[in-house]
């Protein structure tokens, strides 16, 4: 999971352009999530980092690794028109990782 805080739309938006060539879902503005190597992850890293620093506008990011246990426990529920709606999904998922 990859988070920001980023003042300038601009670099805001390309940071969220880098997250997508990366693979990533924009699961809100400025928080992404998806499956990457520890190689992939890093070499993100690095490109966000200079990115906000090369801005010069200061910032925030965060990256929380989630290992595939912790992934299977994950709980998400969404509400209203969704990327997985578009996609022939349903609305939500408020089922238990279990179901």
């Amino acid at each position: 999971m990859v988070v920001f805080d980023i003042p300038s739309d601009r670099v805001r938006r390309k940071a969220g352009e880098i997250c997508k060539d990366y693979g990533l879902e924009r699961i809100q503005w400025s928080a992404f999530e998806g499956p990457m190597t520890r190689n992939r992850r890093e070499e993100l890293w690095g490109r966000l980092l200079k990115l906000i620093e090369d801005a010069g506008d200061g910032g925030r990011l965060a990256m929380f690794p989630i290992g595939s246990r912790e992934a299977e426990m994950a709980q998400r529920w969404s509400s209203g028109p969704t990327k997985r709606d578009d996609q022939g999904g349903g609305k939500g998922d408020d089922r238990a990782p279990s179901e």
